[in-house]
């Protein structure tokens, strides 16, 4: 089947300057996403306001087993 549709030259115009926005709206879209250099994060950052557990080695403790 075969069809025949009449355009005047104000549509046909029309026409191309949809299809030329469409065009330049679906190139902005394909730009490719930057990425950050180094290793992607596994972890979260540490949070500054945190408490610390203090420097060195635990102190030893005595235990009384009552023996």
């Amino acid at each position: 089947m075969e069809f025949t549709i009449k355009i005047t030259n104000e549509e046909l115009l029309k026409l191309i300057l949809l299809q030329k926005k469409d065009n330049e709206t679906n190139d902005v879209l394909e730009e490719p996403v930057k990425r950050s250099r180094g290793r992607p994060r596994i972890h979260e950052p540490k949070n500054p306001d945190a408490p610390r557990r203090p420097v060195g080695r635990p102190r030893k403790i005595k235990m009384n087993l009552g023996i």
